[in-house]
């Protein structure tokens, strides 16, 4: 029941398409002066593609691992480790794109891998890492009844133990044209700014460990 799908002069022949976990079945016909000569059939099963992950912090306890959808699977599977070539083990069977890792260790570096289930055959994605760190937070209120400071205010980060706050009159936050505040209040206010100049505004949550201040990523930068 089979039917001649293409012609070839050379050796090999890669099929245009195929999907995941299908059977596919081949034979190569020979035309020898006139003499057809056949190979056995041969079974072929694709497997899934490999799926591209990747791993950010969105806590100072949690990990959230995405990946992209590869045809033909039916499941995917999100294996943890704690060293890169250390033994992977599996935390997640899922039909979702995503996985939330919860209940990690601060600061602790975590590696992941995203197996794509196929009958044909499994797509296993690149090893991606990230650390549990202090959230994002964002500015909720920038405002200023004078012209010599700014009131700031922004939403409360969970783990926090304090933030930092950076403002400037230099969009790059350059050195020289930037001040730096830390406070574990949600709210400060900017003094000492010169009369009539812009000034960006940005913050970022930070926790303790060992001793030293590890920050979470910085808000979106506010203006005023």
């Amino acid at each position: 029941g089979g039917k001649a799908i293409a012609n070839a002069t050379g050796a090999t022949y890669i099929p245009p398409t195929s999907a995941a976990g299908v059977r596919y079945y081949y034979a190569v016909a020979t035309d020898l002066e006139g003499t057809v000569m056949k190979t056995p059939v041969y079974t072929v099963r694709v497997s899934a593609k490999a799926p591209k992950a990747k791993a950010v912090s969105t806590g100072y306890r949690t990990i959230k691992v995405t990946w992209n959808a590869s045809p033909g699977a039916s499941q995917y599977q999100v294996y943890r480790a704690t060293k890169k070539n250390g033994t992977y083990k599996r935390v997640k069977s899922t039909t979702a794109k995503s996985y939330t890792n919860r209940k990690l260790t601060f600061n602790k570096k975590y590696y992941y891998k995203v197996v794509a289930v196929s009958s044909g055959g499994n797509g296993t994605s690149k090893i991606v890492s990230a650390k549990p760190v202090p959230a994002k937070t964002a500015i909720s209120r920038l405002t200023g009844k004078r012209k010599t400071y700014r009131n700031v205010k922004w939403k409360k980060v969970t783990g926090a133990k304090g933030y930092q706050i950076k403002y400037s009159t230099r969009k790059n936050f350059k050195k020289k044209a930037t001040k730096s505040m830390l406070t574990k209040k949600r709210t400060v206010k900017l003094k000492n700014l010169k009369k009539g100049r812009k000034y960006y505004v940005k913050v970022r949550a930070y926790r303790t460990y060992k001793g030293k201040k590890v920050y979470g990523p910085y808000s979106t930068v506010r203006v005023k």
